[in-house]
């Protein structure tokens, strides 16, 4: 099955934590920097609504963050190469 693709850009002036939920990956978001979501676009019965990915946006402690709920695993640089997840 083709997979469509869902990009997450920083314009804000400090990082942006992006968490997949399904999975324990963890991303670092710097400003001006983008990452890539390929997912496959079926209905999931066990997501909100049935949809293939859902975004909910936090903010803790000054720190800006969505978790991604998709059953997917982790995130791409624009190049296609994995993007490297946070260590903090």
């Amino acid at each position: 099955m083709y997979k469509l693709t869902q990009v997450f850009k920083n314009k804000t002036d400090q990082p942006i934590y992006l968490a997949l939920e399904m999975s324990t990956a963890t991303y670092r978001l710097v400003p001006g920097e983008e990452l890539l979501l390929r997912y496959e676009p079926k209905q999931d019965k066990f997501m909100e609504h049935g949809a293939p990915i859902t975004v909910e946006f936090h903010s803790h402690g000054g720190r800006v963050g969505l978790v991604i709920y998709t059953r997917e695993d982790e995130l791409f640089c624009p190049d296609g190469k994995p993007a490297k997840m946070s260590s903090d």
